[in-house]
């Protein structure tokens, strides 16, 4: 699942990456790296991955499987807290303590590959011997983001997108019958959606992200390709912050809250908080999450997953809906010790793509789509499949740190405080054409 990051906070850190590498050698030798050690001799494999409670104990015992089924291996399990991730992979790497495996979002690819900080693909340690039969149990296209000059360097483990979660009993008691299809419709609905008590909002209509830039541009730029133009060009080499869909799409997103569709206040600061906000049904919309969040509302939230249901973005006069798809992968660093060892436990945890499945985390294996949990799962493939196979990966920006940092502060400006669309679109302009890819 995507998660959040501090806004402010990584140029710095990317300025003592890059340090680091000179200190340490990021450009080893062509023999580091390759395992020295038999197996009687004890091999420790970090693994970082972002935090979720609902799978956390799932991770934990992975990692206590592959230890049993290798003696001479320990598996460190790190997660920092939701939103920290990449700023911890980046702390550690320099540190020159790089994890050994890590969950690198699609987003972050450009960035490491410029860096070199990724390891090859070790196809016999994933037991395969070349690239395309890898591919072959894929869907078409998965691979595609984590390939750097004719090399993979990525096994996905998560493959998604966001849809609308809509909460129909919310919309039935208020006497809306008809759910929202246009942004049109979300607005007109507030005042029957929105509830205060002693002047206070108690809940609002729709949920949007807070300090959570990621999710924020999934958004943004999934309305902004309905309208034909997304943020960005495929290449990352130019931005358009400034087109009319761009324009029309802050503009919706204040009028959100003008309206008292989205009361942010109710989100507080805390990143990711408008997904609970959803949960305890103190919002009927909720648009910043994919299947994975589907195991959570069942368990911790069964009445408000019994009323909901998943649909396509509302969409603008005379357009279709559209999204982003994005994904995580393991990774290996260059600088670990023993790659065939990292690939191989790789290539366990690859294994277990159906329990993933079962946990909402689609792995973008072939055969899960013909499974019976496929089958069984609400929404999978009525919703989430053709969904998915019409989305558009979320761009991969070498300075994407910064980028979406600079953007986060314009939605915060533009929603939040209200500030001038145009003037401040243009100013982010300004601001990260100098970033874009070369």
């Amino acid at each position: 699942m995507v998660q959040s990051k501090p806004k402010h906070a990584v140029a710095a850190i990317a300025s003592l990456f890059g340090t680091a590498c000179v200190l340490s050698a990021c450009g080893i030798n062509s023999s580091a790296g390759q395992p020295t050690a038999k197996s009687s001799q004890h091999i420790t494999i970090t693994w970082l991955s972002h935090y979720n409670s609902f799978s956390q104990k799932f991770k934990q015992n992975l990692a206590k499987k592959f230890e049993k089924l290798h003696p001479n291996v320990t598996v460190k399990l790190i997660t920092p807290q939701t939103g920290l991730v990449f700023a911890k992979y980046q702390a550690l790497s320099a540190g020159g303590q790089a994890p050994d495996v890590y969950e690198m979002s699609s987003t972050y690819a450009a960035e490491l590959f410029n860096d070199h900080a990724l390891a090859p693909i070790d196809y016999k340690a994933m037991g395969v011997s070349n690239y395309q039969q890898l591919a072959a149990e894929y869907i078409p296209g998965i691979l595609s983001a984590y390939q750097y000059h004719g090399a993979l360097y990525g096994i996905p483990q998560e493959y998604a997108n966001y849809q609308m979660w809509i909460n129909a009993a919310d919309f039935h008691a208020a006497g809306i019958f008809q759910l929202p299809t246009t942004w049109t419709q979300v607005i007109q609905d507030a005042a029957k959606l929105t509830k205060s008590q002693g002047g206070v909002v108690k809940a609002d209509e729709i949920s949007l992200p807070i300090n959570f830039s990621e999710a924020e541009y999934l958004i943004i730029d999934a309305m902004a390709r309905e309208l034909g133009q997304p943020l960005f060009n495929n290449s990352g080499t130019k931005a358009y912050l400034t087109s009319p869909a761009a324009v029309k799409v802050f503009t919706t997103l204040q009028d959100l809250v003008q309206s008292g569709a989205f009361v942010p206040a109710l989100n507080g600061t805390t990143p990711a908080f408008e997904r609970n906000l959803y949960g305890e049904n103190r919002s009927a919309i909720l648009l910043d999450a994919g299947s994975w969040y589907a195991p959570t509302l069942q368990q911790s939230y069964p009445q408000v997953n019994k009323d909901s249901v998943v649909e396509p973005y509302p969409t603008f006069p005379g357009h279709a809906s559209a999204n982003d798809t994005y994904g995580y992968a393991f990774i290996v660093s260059k600088t670990a010790a023993h790659q065939s060892w990292d690939w191989k436990f790789v290539h366990f945890l690859q294994q277990q793509g159906p329990a993933y499945f079962k946990l909402g985390l689609y792995t973008g294996l072939k055969s899960l789509n013909s499974s019976p949990a496929a089958k069984s799962q609400p929404f999978w493939l009525s919703k989430w499949v053709p969904s998915m196979a019409q989305g558009h990966y979320m761009v991969s920006l070498i300075h994407g740190t910064q980028i979406f940092d600079f953007i986060g502060t314009a939605y915060d400006n533009i929603i939040l405080k209200h500030a001038n669309v145009q003037q401040t679109l243009a100013s982010t302009q300004k601001e990260v054409e100098p970033l874009l890819n070369p």
